[in-house]
């Protein structure tokens, strides 16, 4: 059954703070701009979660990245020098350090008025091969650790009427990934940031998805050319995505232009699945 939603309290887009208006249209020199925004970034050392950071970075947030491999964190945060008063990392795996690293968050920033769950794992097995304590595995990190971070997030996000943003997959729709867990996992996770958008709209809270396609990052620098000759002539556009494909879109749905957006679902994935 469905259930009238609280309005929330009504702000008018003028008076959203950091915007200088100019013929009722945002100046261009403050369009997207992420100044006074703090931002935990899970998988923030890698692939589009580091191409996220970078971008959020440049645009004026502060930012916490958290990965499990301390390398990659260091690598990242190397790669960025100048922005480092504003970078913060945070060694941990989202399957079981969820809550500390929330915390560590906060006490490095002050607040997190941002939060991109981006952190994810596979296990490559069809469903007749997979083990139980394998789904369990893939559902831990990435559904239940986006369902405990949001939860420990949860005060600041309300206090900052702040965001949320879950990084899906099309393979969520297209089921063609080689991974029954993943694929459904990624699934109940657009589910529930549905879910949050109504539950939280009522303190201001947004929620939404990015929904990549195959996107050209370190986890596939392993496979032979014939993948990506086999995958290309899917895409529409003819071409993989990249990282600052994905970071872009993230911007969007994470800045104050996107106040009014909140539940959608944007697909980042050249025409793949033209849904």
């Amino acid at each position: 059954m469905r259930r009238a939603c609280t309005r929330p309290h009504v702000v008018l887009r003028s008076a959203l703070p950091g915007h200088r208006k100019v013929g009722g249209i945002v100046a261009a020199n403050r369009l997207f701009s992420l100044n006074g925004e703090a931002a935990l970034v899970t998988g923030g050392g890698t692939g589009i979660g580091a191409a996220i950071s970078r971008l959020f970075l440049h645009m004026g947030a502060q930012v916490t990245i958290a990965s499990r491999r301390e390398s990659k964190l260091q690598a990242f945060c190397n790669s960025v020098p100048q922005h480092a008063s504003s970078l913060h990392a945070v060694p941990g795996d989202v399957a079981v350090d969820s809550e500390r690293i929330v915390a560590t968050a906060v006490a490095a920033m002050g607040s997190i008025s941002i939060l991109v769950n981006n952190a994810s794992t596979s296990v490559g097995k069809p469903m007749r091969d997979m083990t139980g304590a394998e789904w369990q595995t893939v559902y831990t990190t990435n559904l239940e650790a986006a369902f405990r971070l949001c939860q420990s997030a949860l005060p600041s996000l309300e206090a900052n009427r702040g965001c949320i943003l879950h990084i899906s997959s099309a393979s969520a729709v297209a089921g063609d990934y080689d991974d029954a867990a993943y694929v459904s996992s990624k699934s109940g996770l657009e589910g529930f940031s549905r879910h949050l958008a109504v539950e939280l709209a009522a303190d201001g809270v947004r929620s939404n998805v990015i929904r990549p396609g195959l996107i050209n990052t370190e986890a596939f620098a392993d496979y032979p050319d014939e993948f990506f000759e086999s995958q290309i002539p899917l895409i529409p556009l003819g071409r993989l995505g990249s990282p600052e494909d994905v970071a872009y879109a993230a911007l969007y749905l994470c800045s104050r232009e996107a106040a009014f957006v909140t539940g959608a679902v944007l697909t980042v994935d050249g025409g793949e699945t033209r849904i």
